[in-house]
């Protein structure tokens, strides 16, 4: 986005999902400096976000630094509502149903997947993705 100011990004997520803070094991070390020093670029204030982080709060810097070019919607199951989700805590509230389909579209090309987007699934374990190339 820094590079190119068209760039526009959209991002669909599961609400529940989303905002369920994941375990402190996938924000140690490494990738917490990393995001630390995204955090201090973006100039967020100290204790924006806390860990261990959801995929709500990885996304929040960018949509925070560029407003004008991203944007992030969720689906929230119309099956859990009122009373009980206050009721149920995350991660059990997702039992009453998730949107977990993974796709990413890059311009005119698609990228299906039942895997998130860390390194080993692209790398280690490439029968989890199918590509459609050039497909506007």
């Amino acid at each position: 986005l820094e590079k190119n100011k068209d760039l526009q990004v959209y991002f669909l997520m599961d609400y529940l999902r989303g905002t369920r803070s994941g375990h402190p094991k996938h924000w140690a070390g490494a990738k917490k400096r990393r995001f630390m020093k995204l955090r201090s670029h973006l100039s967020l204030k100290s204790g924006y976000i806390k860990y261990p982080m959801s995929s709500v709060s990885q996304i929040l810097p960018l949509l925070t630094a560029y407003p004008s070019n991203t944007k992030a919607v969720f689906y929230h199951t119309p099956d859990l509502s009122g009373i009980a989700e206050k009721l149920i805590p995350h991660p059990l509230n997702e039992s009453a149903g998730v949107q977990h389909m993974k796709v990413y579209a890059f311009d005119d090309d698609l990228l299906v997947s039942g895997a998130n987007l860390e390194d080993n699934y692209f790398t280690d374990r490439l029968d989890r993705y199918v590509l459609f190339q050039n497909h506007p």
